[in-house]
């Protein structure tokens, strides 16, 4: 007899000692474990259940999101509660960048892509436009995700830079507009200027 007939007897003779009661059960267990896992169930741990996917929050709940796309540029505040925190960029639904395991300020809880001082993206910047979702995860000291804010970035576009239109008055235009595309309400907005002196606004260019 070789192995394989060996093999198929051996499992005959289980089945001839066990009564239809106990393969009933035993189908039963394999259907519902086939169910779960086709699913995409997940089972309990050692260490206890898999945590749910967490809501994001929009507008945000911890503090402020502000993104800057001409620059790239992230701001979050009030994340001194967690060890670390991800910032993310998403554009209609996929992750285009990602900066991971952030240590925010403290005590502010500041945190801050891709600017001086301040960690960079990982791997690749992304070119952040109106429209990119930003989503900041708090992270516990183990690295699971515990709380979710995000924002959408604005769709502003400058049309024309600051010109002088009088003595002591400059002006910019552009368009804003909501996700939906309405026009964005004028408080809203908050427009400012950078020097690239130490000489401030005092005649140069």
């Amino acid at each position: 007899m070789n192995v394989n007939s060996r093999i198929s007897f051996n499992r005959s003779a289980k089945a001839l000692l066990t009564s239809p009661a106990s393969r009933r059960r035993r189908l039963t267990a394999v259907a519902l474990a086939a169910t779960l896992f086709g699913a995409g169930f997940i089972l309990p741990t050692a260490v206890g259940t898999a945590a749910a996917v967490l809501p994001a929050n929009e507008p945000p709940v911890t503090g402020t999101i502000v993104s800057f796309p001409a620059r790239d540029f992230i701001s979050a505040s009030s994340w001194a509660n967690y060890p670390f925190v991800d910032v993310e960029v998403l554009r209609d639904g996929q992750r285009v960048g990602i900066a991971h395991n952030l240590v925010p300020q403290v005590p502010s809880g500041l945190v801050e892509v891709n600017h001086p001082g301040a960690p960079c993206w990982d791997t690749v910047t992304p070119n952040i436009v109106g429209g990119d979702v930003i989503r900041v995860t708090a992270l516990d000291a183990g690295g699971v995700p515990v709380f979710v804010d995000q924002t959408t970035t604005a769709k502003i576009v400058v049309t024309a830079t600051i010109h002088e239109t009088g003595p002591g008055r400059v002006e910019m235009s552009g368009t804003a507009v909501n996700a939906n595309g309405t026009p964005m309400a004028v408080g809203q907005l908050e427009a400012g200027a950078l020097s690239g002196s130490q000489a401030r606004f005092t005649g140069g260019d």
